[in-house]
């Protein structure tokens, strides 16, 4: 799997791979703390209406059928990333808004959340991009 040096912004992969399949890699990766939220989009020539019902189950964000266009295909990564950007600027200003006031207005209560690798390195960009504002 992936070296926990790196952390995908995206995930594309067949379902029909040597060696493990696409559906047990996709297991693995939302059984990840690290990298479960990362989009993922499926290109398959497994077609059914069964097997895409599982993928999408899955956590699978798109599943696409081959043949497939690669303009939607671009298209399609543009805009999952767009709306991962828009999400994390949205969860941004809230945490930003009176610390965490604005979470309760909205009823989010969060726990004490478990700290990972992914989290801490993020954590340190977070403040070496706000200390350059």
């Amino acid at each position: 799997m992936l070296g926990k040096k790196h952390f995908p912004d995206l995930i594309v992969t067949d379902i029909m791979m040597p060696g493990m399949d696409g559906f047990e890699m996709i297991r693995h990766i939302k059984e990840d703390p690290d990298i479960y939220a990362v989009p993922i989009i499926a290109l398959t020539a497994k077609g059914s209406l069964d097997d895409r019902i599982h993928g999408i189950g899955m956590g699978v964000d798109d599943y696409i059928l081959k043949p497939f266009s690669a303009s939607y295909l671009k298209a399609r990564i543009g805009a999952l990333l767009e709306q991962r950007k828009q999400l994390q600027k949205r969860v941004f200003e809230l945490i930003s808004q009176g610390n965490g006031s604005t979470f309760r207005r909205h009823q989010i209560e969060p726990s004490m959340p478990e700290i990972t690798p992914a989290d801490e390195l993020f954590m340190q960009e977070l403040m070496a991009f706000m200390e350059k504002i």
